[in-house]
C-alpha cells in the first residue's frame, strides 16, 4: 500500500511493508564491481549522481521491486551511458548476446507453443518503445499465424537505430491464462501481434504448469478475500500489509521481492556489469587497474574506523563536539577526514564528491531526551566513507518504508527499546546531505583510552538503530 502522496515506486516512505531482515549479508564480488564501476565512471564525468537516481526511479514498477540494489545501479549506469552516447546499444547487445541481430529466419509456425519473454533488463537500460504489452510477459500461447512476413523492429525505428526485420506473428492466449480472476467462458481467447525476438519456444508441459499456477493464484485470491473479509468483520478495518505483532500480511509482490533477495549471487545478476566493464575497457574509458583499485577501496570502506574516530573525539572534547554539531564537514576536516564540502561560497576549492559521499555531513546527538535515527526513503543515501558500505537492511524496501512511519517498532526489532518520554527524531536524508548519529557515551567509561572507547562505537549506533556497546562487552586492555 503506497503512502499518501507517493510520487513513484521508489518513494517508499510510509508504505506498509513487512519486517526488516537484519541477517548479515556481505557484498558479493559483482556488487563491489558495480559500486566501483559507478565510482570510476563518476570521477571521469561519464554520469552524475542525479542522473543515476533518475535512471533508477525510471525503472518500471515490476523491475524496481524485483531487481536487487546493485542490479538497479547497473541498469541506471547503462541508461545514462547510452543516453550520453558513451556506449551503443549494439555494443552491449553483442557482449550480452540478448538479441539475435540476424532475425530473418522464421522460427515458428502455426500451432507452435511460445512464451512471451519478460522485458529483459539485462540488455535494456531504457524504457523501450513497446509493441508487446507488459501484461502478457511470461505467458504461454499458441502461434495462430504469421501476419505479414518480415517487419521492421519498431523499437529500433523509434530510436533511429540500424533496423533489423523481424517475423511478426499473431499469438493466441487463453483469457484464463492471462487473467487469474477470469471466470467467463473457458474457451475465450486473446490474440496479440508479437515480433519474433519477444518469443521463445515452450513445451506442452510448460503450458500445463502455467495452467496450474493460474489455478493456484485464483485459489489464493479467493482465500485472501475471505481472510480480509473475516478481519474486517472482527476488527472493523482492513490492514493490508501492516505488522500485527507476531504475524505479517505481505502483498504478493513483497513475497516475490523477498524471494529474489534471498536467492543470493547468481551469474545472471552480474551480466550487465560485466558487459559494461568489457565495453568501457575496450574503448579505453576505464582501465583494469583503476577499476581493481576502486574495488579494493569499496571492499575496505569503514575499516579505518573514521566514524568512530569522530564520535570518540566528540565524547572526549566538548568544544570539538559543538563544532561537529554545527558543521560536521569542517569539523571532520580538522581530523584529516575529508567527506566532501558544503554549498558555501567561502570554500575556495570545493571537493567533488563521489556518488556515495556527501556535499554536507550533518551530525546529530543522542541525549537522555532525544534519540536520532537516519534513513533515506528515496534511494539510500549514506556516509560510506565514515561507516563503510551500507548494510543490506538499510537499503531494503522494508527499512526505508517503515522507519519514518513506525520508528519505535523498527527500533525494537533491532533490540532498542526507548522510554515513552524519549523523543525519537527520524532524519530522512536526501542526496545533498549525509547524517551520522553521535550515540550516547556509556556510563563507566571515564578515563578510557581513545582506542578502547572506539570499540564501543558500532556502525548501527551511528545509524541510530542501536545504542553504543556497553563497557562490559569490551575486553579490558
Amino acid at each position: 500500500m503506497a503512502a499518501p502522496g507517493a510520487l513513484g515506486i521508489h518513494d517508499l516512505g510510509g508504505q506498509a511493508i513487512s519486517k526488516i531482515d537484519t541477517t548479515p549479508k556481505p557484498l558479493a564480488f559483482w556488487e563491489c564491481q558495480t559500486h566501483a564501476l559507478a565510482d570510476v565512471c563518476f570521477t571521469k564525468g561519464l554520469w552524475t549522481v542525479d542522473e543515476m537516481r533518475r535512471g533508477i526511479e525510471g525503472l518500471p514498477e515490476a523491475a524496481y521491486r524485483e531487481l536487487t540494489y546493485y542490479e538497479k545501479w547497473a541498469r541506471s549506469l547503462a541508461t545514462i551511458l547510452k543516453e550520453r552516447g558513451t556506449v551503443q546499444q549494439a555494443e552491449l547487445d553483442t557482449v550480452l548476446g540478448n538479441k539475435d541481430l540476424d532475425s530473418l529466419a522464421v522460427r515458428f509456425k502455426a500451432g507452435d507453443l511460445v512464451r512471451v519473454k519478460p522485458e529483459d533488463f539485462m540488455g535494456r537500460w531504457r524504457r523501450p518503445h513497446l509493441r508487446t504489452p507488459g501484461y502478457i510477459f511470461g505467458v504461454i500461447g499458441t502461434i495462430e499465424r504469421d501476419c505479414v512476413g518480415l517487419s521492421p523492429d519498431p523499437d529500433q525505428v523509434a530510436f533511429r537505430e540500424p533496423v533489423t526485420r523481424q517475423p511478426l506473428y499473431r499469438v493466441r492466449f487463453a483469457q484464463s491464462d492471462v487473467w487469474p480472476e477470469y471466470a467467463s467462458g473457458s474457451n475465450d481467447t486473446l490474440d496479440i501481434e508479437i515480433h519474433q525476438h519477444w518469443l521463445e519456444p515452450a513445451l506442452a508441459g510448460d503450458l500445463r504448469k502455467q495452467e496450474g499456477r493460474r489455478a493456484q493464484l485464483r485459489l489464493d485470491k479467493s482465500e485472501d478475500e475471505a481472510h480480509e473479509h473475516t478481519h474486517e468483520d472482527d476488527h472493523s478495518h482492513s490492514h493490508g500489509a501492516i505488522d500485527h505483532g507476531d504475524h505479517v500480511h505481505e502483498a504478493r509482490h513483497e513475497v516475490e521481492a523477498n524471494a529474489v533477495a534471498a536467492e543470493g549471487d547468481t551469474s545472471e545478476k552480474s551480466r550487465l556489469t560485466e558487459a559494461l566493464i568489457q565495453v568501457l575497457q575496450s574503448k579505453g574509458l576505464v582501465r583494469p587497474e583503476e577499476l581493481q583499485a576502486t574495488i579494493e577501496e569499496v571492499e575496505t570502506r569503514g575499516q579505518k574506523g573514521l566514524g568512530a574516530e569522530l564520535v570518540v573525539k566528540a565524547w572526549t572534547d566538548p568544544a570539538f563536539k559543538q563544532r561537529l554539531l554545527q558543521n560536521a564537514t569542517h569539523a571532520s576536516a580538522e581530523l584529516g577526514i575529508a567527506v566532501g564540502e558544503p554549498f558555501s561560497k567561502s570554500v575556495a576549492k570545493p571537493v567533488t564528491p563521489k556518488p556515495d559521499e556527501p556535499f554536507v555531513l550533518t551530525a546529530v546527538e543522542n541525549t537522555a531526551d532525544v534519540h536520532n535515527v537516519i534513513v533515506c526513503t528515496l534511494c539510500s543515501c549514506y556516509p560510506t566513507k565514515l561507516l563503510g558500505t551500507s548494510p543490506h537492511w538499510y537499503r531494503s524496501r522494508s527499512y526505508r518504508a517503515r522507519v519514518v512511519r513506525e520508528p519505535r517498532a523498527v527500533l525494537r526489532e533491532f533490540g532498542t527499546e526507548l522510554p515513552k518520554d524519549v523523543a525519537v527524531h527520524v532524519h530522512d536524508s536526501t542526496a545533498d546531505l549525509r547524517y551520522i548519529v553521535l550515540p550516547r557515551r556509556p556510563d563507566g567509561t571515564d578515563g578510557w583510552s581513545m582506542d578502547r572507547l572506539k570499540e564501543l562505537v558500532t556502525r548501527d549506533s551511528m545509524i541510530g538503530v542501536k545504542f553504543a556497546r556497553l563497557p562490559e562487552s569490551v575486553t579490558c586492555q
